[in-house]
């Protein structure tokens, strides 16, 4: 995620005042640090991320904000996400970007929305070397009326979807 990207990021959080967040694809944790920097008080962060591997810890373990944050580890393909489901307010998928994974996200993450309504975004759209996150999106685009809304931040390769009330 470049700073841009951040910047646009942590600016949506702050404007929307999440109670809930999930990020798919932790990495080294800086974006769900962000996350949960600029979300409010009570507000709770989940991260999910492939098994620990020895040595890739995360940037907020052992900081403050850690207690906004819980690690979940596990494949977002088979995850059980029931404990989220209709509980989450903004979502951040930047996993597998295939073609398949990012359409098993993405139709994963509306099914955790609350109430249907809330943010999810999308990182590494319309790049050369992501090319199934561009076409995943694409055809969630063009095919269901639930992604039509799709938006993409100019000069970033971000994608979000706000679906309201």
């Amino acid at each position: 995620v470049s700073l841009t990207e951040l910047l646009a990021i942590t600016a949506l959080v702050r404007q929307r005042q999440p109670q809930v967040m999930l990020e798919i694809g932790t990495l080294d944790g800086r974006t769900t640090l962000n996350m949960a920097a600029n979300s409010g008080e009570g507000a709770q962060a989940f991260t999910l991320d492939l098994p620990k591997q020895p040595g890739s810890d995360a940037r907020f373990i052992g900081k403050p904000l850690a207690r906004k944050i819980t690690q979940l580890f596990g494949d977002s393909v088979t995850f059980d996400f029931s404990a989220l489901r209709n509980a989450v307010d903004f979502i951040f998928i930047d996993a597998d970007h295939s073609y398949e994974n990012v359409m098993s996200d993405s139709l994963h993450a509306l099914g955790l929305l609350r109430d249907g309504h809330g943010c999810i975004l999308w990182h590494d759209y319309d790049t050369w070397d992501w090319p199934g996150t561009t076409r995943a999106l694409n055809q969630l685009f063009l095919e269901k009326k639930e992604f039509g809304m799709l938006r993409h931040i100019e000069g970033t390769s971000l994608v979000y979807l706000i679906r309201e009330p």
